[in-house]
């Protein structure tokens, strides 16, 4: 997997603090958390774990 991007990335202003914000995979992986969560399909404890895997593979499709 490629390096880290933000998912609302911001221009730093010289001189101000930076918060480079969530992670384009974290983000990703929420909205996945949410539908995973409302389908009722799947118990909790595997929900971040499936979620984070859906994230991952959208990354590495649009990277190609």
């Amino acid at each position: 997997m490629s390096k880290s991007k933000a998912a609302f990335p911001l221009v730093q202003v010289p001189g101000a603090n930076f918060n480079p914000g969530i992670s384009e995979r974290t983000y990703i992986a929420v909205q996945a958390m949410q539908s995973l969560i409302t389908s009722g399909l799947y118990e909790q404890i595997d929900i971040p774990r499936i979620a984070y895997r859906y994230a991952d593979s959208m990354i590495t499709y649009n990277s190609k």
